[in-house]
């Protein structure tokens, strides 16, 4: 009968132990000897007798535990289900029991914290990797550590025999892990991957920021050379407003008959064109019977035939600008489901996915630039022509102004950044695409 006991003190000539189950009351005493001479002199003064079986399987199991972490200590780097499988076909092959032997799940953590005593602790951050000690070095003690850039995250390991073969090569072929990688150090994959989703998430906010904003153009009128009409004797005269958000009267003389055009500040987007014009001053239009409304919408409203507000300029105009704008729609479309395929993609590594994503950001990219070229020839067409969208003399061209805000260029730099989300995502295409024949291989 094999019981464990563990000592409890020591007093004067004695040692005093106890059994280590807690239930169990029974205690023994004996002279005082060296516990790790195997060659010592036992006496026993007194003992009790315990209350439960042979601790032999636990005794056992706690020999199998210390096995497993001598075999750790001696090679800390293999991991430790190889040594677990190792140290049990040992013991069972030198005529242990195998159903004493502890199962892996039971000794895991156990294990992890003995590997864990005799390994570096893993840096958090490429700065913080130092290769040092017998860790630059192999188990029999030859250089293999060569080179470290943490400003890179490069680490080369070689030992001399393999620079010596390396030498000897006429071609060099380099291949590429993309499964696994030590921390703190990223996966080539993973990185191209992150960059692809954040470059189209990027692309996205940056075309449909645009598309939303209401204010592409500012026209309105240079108020310094308008006032050269005020208070004049000639065919034109202009009573003229000092508030944007009012109109002025440009009048023109036709034999005896004065004719009064309204002209005022507007704006306009990819989808309209709309007044500045407070509610007051459209107000007072409507009582001088120029009712109008507020924004022109050139998807929605524009009709080639039946529009008779329209100038055959403004047509030409709004033609262009119909045309922009079902680009800009086209756009849109693509984008979003790029998004939606992007998801499916990462989420099912499909490569197909991911090249459908690639070519959608390219097609987002393309109609932006034709709606663009398109909108940046309506822009001509308005500054160097002077056409507008209902008529107006050609005397108010030389007042006229045009301005290009902010949303233009932006979208231009949103079509470069889908070029690049679109060449990222195909490069992931063509990556993951070696991964799986790798797997399959």
């Amino acid at each position: 009968m094999v019981i464990n006991i563990k000592k409890n003190r020591q007093r004067n000539e004695s040692i005093y132990w106890r059994c280590w189950r807690i239930e169990c009351r029974a205690n023994l005493k004996t002279n005082i000897f060296d516990i790790n001479d195997p060659q010592a002199i036992i006496r026993i003064f007194e003992h009790n007798e315990h209350t439960h079986e042979s601790d032999d399987t636990s005794i056992y199991r706690s020999e199998t535990l210390n096995a497993l972490k001598d075999a750790i200590m001696e090679d800390p780097t293999v991991p430790i289900k190889r040594v677990y499988d190792r140290v049990s076909r040992v013991m069972n092959r030198g005529g242990g029991d195998r159903e004493r032997i502890p199962e892996f799940h039971r000794v895991r953590t156990s294990m992890t914290r003995a590997r864990l005593e005799q390994v570096p602790a893993v840096p958090h951050t490429v700065d913080d990797v130092s290769i040092l000690g017998g860790w630059r070095e192999t188990w029999v003690g030859d250089t293999f550590f060569l080179h470290q850039d943490n400003d890179w995250g490069i680490l080369m390991f070689a030992t001399d025999e393999e620079l010596k073969c390396l030498q000897k090569c006429s071609e060099v072929y380099i291949d590429g892990t993309f499964r696994t990688c030590p921390r703190p150090y990223e996966q080539l994959y993973v990185t191209i991957h992150g960059n692809a989703v954040s470059t189209g998430g990027l692309a996205s906010f940056l075309l449909l920021l645009v598309f939303g904003i209401n204010r592409w153009e500012e026209l309105g009128y240079d108020s310094a050379v308008l006032s050269k009409y005020v208070n004049a004797t000639s065919n034109i005269q202009v009573v003229l407003s000092t508030n944007p958000k009012w109109f002025s009267e440009f009048r023109v003389q036709s034999g005896s008959e004065w004719t009064t055009y309204y002209i005022y500040n507007e704006h306009n987007d990819v989808w309209k064109q709309c007044d500045d014009l407070s509610d007051a001053a459209r107000t007072e239009l409507a009582k001088r019977n120029e009712t109008k409304k507020n924004c022109y919408n050139f998807v929605v409203e524009y009709d080639e035939e039946s529009d008779t507000e329209l100038t055959s300029d403004g047509k030409a105009l709004a033609r262009l600008q119909n045309s922009a704008a079902s680009c800009f729609i086209v756009s849109i479309i693509d984008l979003v489901v790029a998004a939606g395929v992007g998801i499916f993609a990462v989420a099912t590594k499909q490569v197909t996915a991911f090249m459908v994503t690639g070519v959608l950001y390219s097609m987002a990219g393309l109609f932006t630039i034709f709606g663009l070229a398109i909108f940046h020839t309506k822009n001509f067409y308005e500054i160097s022509e002077c056409h507008t969208i209902r008529f107006y003399p050609s005397s108010t061209c030389e007042a006229r102004t045009v301005t290009m805000l902010w949303p233009a260029p932006v979208a231009w730099c949103g079509v470069i950044v889908c070029f690049i989300a679109c060449f990222l995502w195909l490069f992931l295409t063509r990556a993951l695409r070696v991964i799986k024949a790798k797997t399959m291989l």
